[in-house]
């Protein structure tokens, strides 16, 4: 029997129906995430991500919900820029979600690791943009996510932050993690009282005061995103003490933070992060064509080779050490290709 981490009850080498484990990438708040490998007849191949339940979670009804709801979710969805999920499964009586493999990095990663601030490191604006920009245009089809008799889900995710959004080696942006994304007919209850749903730093007001979000919220979160890659802080502190000013709307804004970026692509930003709802962008399509309509002003073509360039000069070898770990297990518990 493999050796498993703490808290885990998978390990390197198991089997989890027709996918075998390789090496755990990450672990989060209720579960990890796994490299695994599909092998089908005639020797055919596949590296995919498995999103798993820690065991001490195991037993508790919402957390095998989440996956739930994200698999429906996902079946509802088919965009190049959202992270796809194709198969629920079940375990040793532990649920697992399938998902595609990004090779490549979260933007968490190429903006400094995930470490807190002031550790985080800016991107070019230009580099920003696309990001977000393609970001948008994933979180548009989530929202207008229709079940298969055409009924519209009001899917909003809820958890837009930079450790959701996967870049893959070639600078395309994937939005990850619907686990915590609500649609109709989703989550119709709630385990604690006034429960929030995503990271802080990145929730809207009305998440904070209470108020049902909609898409919007999401607006804000990637405006909160843009913000961080473009000068390396969040323009709300991640912690709970700062509640009142983002009910307030009081943070620095990103011209006097960072005075080297853009005045328009402030007015951008600043727009995303409006504290009225009703003053925001209306949707992340809208946004999206604002922040393209600027980078057409740069007169600078849509090119996803300068998103793949920051990777590699920040991440190559922290990408190229977890593929030949992958490629060890692969070859350990599958055997050579």
């Amino acid at each position: 029997m493999p050796e498993t981490e703490p808290h885990e009850q998978f390990g390197p080498g198991d089997r989890l129906g027709a996918f075998t484990l390789l090496c755990r990438l990450a672990v989060g708040g209720m579960g990890s995430v796994w490299c695994a490998a599909f092998r089908g007849e005639r020797g055919f191949t596949k590296l995919v991500a498995i999103k798993t339940i820690l065991h001490e979670f195991a037993d508790e009804v919402q957390y095998a919900r989440a996956l739930r709801d994200e698999a429906q979710l996902a079946a509802s969805l088919n965009h190049p820029h959202l992270c796809e999920v194709s198969e629920l499964g079940e375990a040793f009586g532990y649920p697992y979600l399938v998902m595609e493999w990004v090779d490549g990095a979260s933007l968490a990663e190429l903006l400094g690791g995930g470490a807190k601030p002031p550790a985080w490191q800016p991107i070019e604006p230009l580099v920003a943009v696309q990001i977000v920009a393609d970001a948008c245009s994933g979180l548009h089809a989530l929202h207008e996510a229709r079940d298969p008799m055409g009924v519209p889900l009001g899917a909003v995710h809820r958890d837009v932050s930079p450790q959701n959004l996967l870049l893959t080696r070639l600078g395309h942006a994937k939005v990850a993690d619907l686990g915590v994304a609500k649609a109709r007919g989703q989550w119709r209850a709630r385990t604690r009282s006034g429960e929030l749903r995503g990271k802080l730093g990145y929730l809207a007001p009305e998440q904070l005061s209470g108020s049902t979000p909609d898409r919007r919220a999401d607006v804000h979160a990637i405006g909160c995103v843009l913000y961080l890659a473009l000068s390396g802080s969040l323009p709300y502190p991640a912690e709970v003490g700062s509640f009142e000013l983002v009910l307030s709307g009081k943070y620095r804004r990103l011209d006097e933070a960072c005075p080297s970026v853009p005045r328009e692509l402030c007015q951008i930003v600043s727009r995303a992060l409006e504290t009225d709802r009703a003053a925001r962008f209306p949707t992340a399509l809208a946004l999206r064509q604002a922040l393209e309509a600027w980078r057409e002003q740069q007169s600078i073509d849509h090119d996803h080779a300068r998103i793949a360039d920051c990777l590699a000069a920040r991440l190559g070898p922290v990408i190229a050490a977890r593929n030949e770990r992958i490629r060890a297990a692969f070859e350990r518990y599958i055997g050579a290709a």
